[in-house]
């Protein structure tokens, strides 16, 4: 298959902070290869069963992931409706944060109803937040909402948050850089 160059930059970034194997007793996503739960590649198993994915994330091989990260995540989340700069910073958030958690912080931060499913109404309330506003402070916007988002996670900041804070300026950052 062959991907975007918004969505083979979003993986690029992604890769450079998920890395490899773990399995932190504190992280609720649990065992965790390249980025993808244990929880996920389940779920992706169970939605493509004609895929040919490995049954543990140990297993798991860039091809895999790209294949579940587009399909799980940029897809669902309708990245592929959103300027370039948008998009890296909603789709990190779909991996760092989850999916339904991303959908709220985007629909916070342009003012659509918060249900953390991203359809046509989100997209277009991103769309006119952003011709009214402008990309830089969709993407601020976006940003605040990532960063409440971890604020609420209660004891998980303490063992996490540099390292999420850290991914989330890295992330607005390189986002800032495209426009």
């Amino acid at each position: 298959m062959t991907y975007s160059n918004s969505f083979k930059r979003g993986l690029q970034f992604v890769a450079h902070w998920e890395g490899g194997e773990v399995d932190h007793p504190n992280d609720p996503g649990g065992h965790t290869n390249l980025g993808v739960t244990q929880l996920t590649l389940n779920s992706a198993r169970r939605k493509f069963p004609k895929a040919d994915l490995p049954e543990s994330v140990s297993d798991l091989e860039p091809k895999h992931v790209e294949f579940i990260f587009y399909h799980m995540f940029w897809l669902p989340i309708k990245c592929d409706q959103m300027s370039d700069s948008v998009a890296l910073m909603v789709f990190d958030g779909c991996i760092n944060q989850g999916l339904g958690a991303m959908g709220k912080h985007l629909q916070r931060a342009v003012g659509a109803y918060v249900d953390g499913i991203v359809g046509s109404k989100t997209i277009a309330a991103l769309v006119a937040y952003q011709q009214r506003y402008g990309c830089d402070r969709t993407i601020q916007a976006i940003a605040a909402e990532r960063a409440l988002g971890y604020a609420r996670t209660g004891g998980l900041l303490e063992h996490f948050g540099r390292g999420w804070y850290r991914r989330l300026f890295s992330c607005y950052n390189t986002a800032l850089s495209d426009e």
